[in-house]
């Protein structure tokens, strides 16, 4: 499993033209990623809020098939400039709690002729509601109000189609997947290429809408099945692609292909955080379910710290250091820190 190093920021403000207000507001400036020993750490995002809190969204990866998930604050150096911070300057904390951090994820289903007009399709509704069972948490679950979920669909028409709006209940997830039947697509073809856009589409303005709140932290996913190749011929596979790149690695693409229809090449440049070939329906309950431990694998090597600087103005370099056991990894970001003042609390 590989990740996407963020592509210069340029490209995306030009593509997406929302987040250049958000990114001029927060003053993120480039970022580089750094490893230690046994211990990678990738930046995600820094994002600044007044009077001197400094966020950043960062993922840990051991390299071995555990995540990190129980890396606490006493495991995190920080420093600016080369200056170790103490406690009573940073105030830092890693932020887990409903509110501060969502982990969004986007379910996106072929739903073309071959598809719904199968006999199995019981079969991929039972995959599917074993996903949701093990990646959405109960209202009484660690990580309810941190996990969201949408369910979208597409055939050979142009746009992609909710089943069920971003939630945090996985009943009513489930229950949309009791409603999926063979008529509900009137228009057999498949616009795969098109549900690629479309998706990214979707996670962008996910992203967008998210950073409209600068105490929270977000990661969007995207996990696509399908069974076969475009056919629709509304856009090419170089411009479905073209639109990935652009993503930073705040976002993460997986895929699903069933069956000997499929372009297994391009379905692993979409999933390019996961991939799961499936041979034949038999094995989707299987191949669903190892999707949805890839995604709670990475949910849990994401890290949301927010500490109070004492900079009030000028730029400077953030580097944190993580240590866990014997393993040591590290990072720097770029920090500008004009008009931050005193006052800063984190809650």
């Amino acid at each position: 499993m590989g990740t996407q190093n963020m592509l210069p920021i340029e490209m995306l403000l030009k593509r997406h033209s929302l987040l250049l207000l958000v990114l001029v507001l927060i003053g993120l400036s480039a970022c580089k990623k750094d490893s230690g020993s046994g211990m990678e750490v990738e930046m995600v995002t820094v994002t600044t809020n007044e009077p001197a809190n400094v966020r950043l969204l960062f993922r840990v990866d051991s390299g071995s098939e555990d995540p990190m998930s129980n890396l606490n604050i006493n495991d995190v150096e920080i420093y600016e400039n080369n200056t170790l911070l103490t406690s009573l300057e940073s105030q830092a904390q890693i932020q887990d709690e409903p509110g501060e951090y969502v982990f969004s994820t986007m379910l996106l289903l072929d739903f073309s002729g071959s598809v719904l007009n199968d006999e199995d399709l019981d079969q991929l509704k039972d995959a599917v509601a074993s996903f949701i069972e093990l990646v959405m948490p109960d209202t009484t679950e660690a990580g309810f109000r941190v996990k969201e979920m949408g369910i979208y669909w597409f055939n050979g028409e142009e746009e992609i189609h909710p089943l069920v709006d971003y939630t945090f209940y996985k009943d009513t997830l489930l229950t949309g997947v009791s409603t999926i039947i063979d008529t509900m697509s009137t228009d057999f073809s498949t616009n795969l290429n098109g549900a690629v856009v479309g998706g990214v589409t979707n996670l962008v303005t996910k992203i967008s809408d998210g950073e409209s709140d600068l105490s929270q932290s977000n990661i969007v996913n995207m996990v696509l099945f399908t069974d076969g190749i475009d056919l629709a011929g509304r856009l090419t596979e170089e411009e479905a692609l073209a639109e990935i790149e652009l993503l930073t690695n705040q976002y993460q693409l997986y895929s699903i292909g069933l069956g000997n229809d499929i372009d297994q090449d391009f379905l692993q440049k979409i999933g390019r955080n996961g991939y799961e070939f499936v041979e034949t329906s038999a094995g989707l309950n299987t191949g669903f379910i190892n999707m949805a431990q890839l995604v709670n694998h990475d949910y849990q090597s994401f890290y949301a710290l927010e500490y109070c600087s004492p900079k009030r103005s000028g730029q400077h370099v953030i580097q944190i250091r993580t240590y866990m056991d014997d393993k040591v990894g590290r990072f720097d970001a770029d920090l500008v820190a004009d008009g931050f003042a005193g006052g800063c609390v984190i809650e």
